[in-house]
């Protein structure tokens, strides 16, 4: 007898196995699995839970760019509580990122931090952990 097709995750058992991974302290596949939730069902509430599951990874920048997201969403959005707390830990995070303006960047151009695209803001700058990174760039039309 031939095996069924897997069915596709709901979004409610996605959000119970992020949170079960969060609560593991498994916090990166926690916000990978919010990740998938917010892409079925995109709110402030999953951004807050990715940006959650980063801040507590110590990948600041990713979580600051979350909380941004979680902060200007009007879709499920944060109550009251959730809102403080939110702008809180983005203000933490926001202490332990840096943020960069990249300017003459020849349209074509490829830039890679750590071997992995950029993360930019919402006001176009460049937004990194603190510390040392490599950056590559790669000119239009070649190496």
């Amino acid at each position: 007898m031939p095996r069924a097709a897997a069915q596709p995750e709901s979004y409610a058992q996605l959000v119970a196995r992020a949170v079960a991974a969060f609560d593991a302290e498994r916090y990166l596949e926690a916000r990978e699995i919010m990740m998938r939730a917010h892409q079925l069902n995109p709110s402030a509430r999953t951004s807050r839970g990715m940006g959650l599951a980063a801040f507590q990874a110590q990948r600041y920048a990713l979580a600051s760019l979350d909380f941004e997201r979680s902060l200007e969403d009007t879709r499920k959005p944060l109550n009251d509580e959730q809102r403080e707390e939110v702008a809180r830990l983005q203000g933490e995070a926001n202490a332990r990122t840096a943020r960069y303006r990249l300017t003459g960047q020849l349209p074509g151009a490829v830039i890679l931090i750590d071997r992995e695209p950029p993360m930019m803001d919402s006001a176009g700058f460049l937004a990194v952990d603190a510390g040392d990174h490599t950056l590559s760039l790669r000119p239009a039309g070649g190496d």
